[in-house]
């Protein structure tokens, strides 16, 4: 979470202020914080289950359950709401029952037991809390953040960093195939990060013979010797995603597939090209089995719509935005709930277009 200049956006996935009042909706709308301890993360989602595992009855006991309160709570609203509001209860009781029929088959499906097992507890991994030159000039910039963004002098192939990003990613496979949660958002570290590595990595070897270096101030010199570098630490974090995705490959869910049957998974990254901040032609790759209907072994080269001049290129690459388009209707959301919702005039920079330029369509060729 440490950055160069303590910014929010490594942090929270909104800039919006924290909404007052004390009702569940205002509480589920706070900007989420990301969590650096799996320790924390493990005591929230796994504290209470069952070390044996949960087996496809019990959670098929538990959904019934959360359903049969729903549906008492439409009873109770029935007395409450005036005559004109009827049908929208009466369309809430419907998705109910679809949603019913649907849990049904799901869990009704699997006949191979047990698919969910507690983890492991992870270890409380060591923070420092030192303070780093920021990129470019002789300030030096403290925080009151801690971070786990060291790696051990003379053991470049110990670092802390990975254990944690792996177990944080181990997690987040156990609590879907313990079908807790089925959305999760990872990231390794921020644009302007301050993960530590060494000066010579994997082969290759920063301009200047450093010892070691934070990650990102390097990004922005671009001669030869860094950028190979730098392509190292891309290796790096690109050979540690492949590790997790193959335990979602290896994993049973609870239909009988694999994990990776039934999930969808965008590995991206925030710039195109470091060190000038370019952001066209972003590579993207989208990972999904066979029930996600990602088209898997193609490229797509995307181009065409419209968008304002990126540093070091010029306009005509898609919106980031159309990806996401064609990605909700995977999730059971309409495409144009977000087209509707970003279609008014806004402003999104000084002297650059707004509105349209935010998004052309829903992105073909994702899925078949």
């Amino acid at each position: 979470m440490r950055s160069d200049r303590d910014e929010v956006s490594p942090r929270t996935l909104s800039y919006l202020p924290p909404l007052t009042g004390q009702s569940n909706i205002v509480n589920a709308r706070q900007p989420m914080a990301p969590e650096t301890q799996p320790l924390n993360v493990y005591n929230r989602i796994f504290g209470g289950m069952v070390s044996t595992g949960t087996n496809p009855a019990t959670l098929l006991a538990q959904k019934l359950s959360v359903l049969t309160f729903m549906r008492s709570d439409l009873t109770r609203l029935q007395g409450l709401i005036p005559a004109s509001q009827k049908d929208r209860l009466t369309a809430t009781a419907d998705s109910i029952n679809q949603l019913e029929a649907s849990i049904r088959q799901t869990y009704g499906m699997t006949t191979t037991g047990n698919v969910c097992t507690k983890p492991a507890m992870p270890p409380n991994f060591a923070a420092t809390l030192t303070g780093k030159q920021m990129m470019g000039t002789s300030t030096t910039v403290y925080t009151d953040l801690s971070g786990v963004d060291y790696y051990i002098p003379n053991m470049p192939n110990s670092h802390p960093h990975l254990d944690l990003g792996l177990t944080q990613l181990q997690m987040i496979q156990t609590a879907f195939a313990c079908d807790l949660v089925r959305v999760a958002t990872f990231m390794w570290s921020a644009g302007t990060n301050w993960v530590v590595f060494p000066g010579t990595f994997q082969g290759s070897t920063i301009q200047g013979n450093l010892q070691s270096t934070p990650h990102h101030p390097p990004s922005h010199s671009g001669d030869s010797a860094t950028n190979a570098w730098l392509t190292q630490i891309n290796t790096f974090y690109s050979t540690a995603t492949a590790m997790a995705l193959q335990g979602f490959m290896n994993q049973p869910d609870i239909d009988g597939n694999k994990l990776i049957d039934n999930t969808i998974i965008v590995y991206i990254t925030e710039v195109a090209r470091a060190y000038d901040h370019n952001q066209q032609n972003m590579p993207i790759i989208v990972f999904g089995g066979k029930n996600t209907g990602v088209k898997g072994g193609t490229f797509l080269k995307v181009t065409g719509g419209s968008l304002p001049n990126q540093t070091g290129g010029t306009s005509g690459n898609r919106p980031f935005n159309d990806l996401w388009l064609a990605l909700l209707p995977k999730f059971g959301v309409n495409a144009s709930v977000l087209t509707n919702a970003i279609s008014g005039t806004f402003s999104i920079g000084s002297g650059q277009p707004s509105g349209t330029t935010m998004y052309t369509g829903a992105l073909p060729g994702v899925f078949g």
